[in-house]
């Protein structure tokens, strides 16, 4: 590997890179038994107060949209997700897969 080919190869890791470590360190302080933002697992968490400059946890797409989520450990079984149905249009539930050792 030349130094060109080394160049072009650490910029690409820093530019990939960074958002998933950024997300890693984010769903781990979420996450983190001593984490005060730390919901149930298994139980969907729906915050109904819209976030603000305050809210420093992870980073939000939208600032006026409701954000919720739940953590399924999935090593040992599936899990069956019972969503309910939606009248007056079609909103599927975000499913996001964490990869973790």
């Amino acid at each position: 590997m030349n130094i060109d080919e080394a160049r072009q190869l650490s910029e690409q890791t820093a530019i990939f890179g960074y958002a998933i470590v950024e997300h890693y360190k984010a769903i781990w302080a979420a996450n983190s038994p001593d984490s005060p933002h730390r919901s149930p697992s298994y139980r969907y968490v729906f915050n109904p107060r819209l976030y603000g400059p305050d809210d420093n946890l992870a980073v939000t797409a939208n600032n006026d949209t409701n954000y919720g989520g739940c953590s399924l450990d999935l090593r040992g079984e599936p899990v069956v997700l019972q969503v309910p149905a939606v009248s007056g249009g079609w909103a599927p539930p975000p499913v996001q897969k964490e990869l973790d050792g």
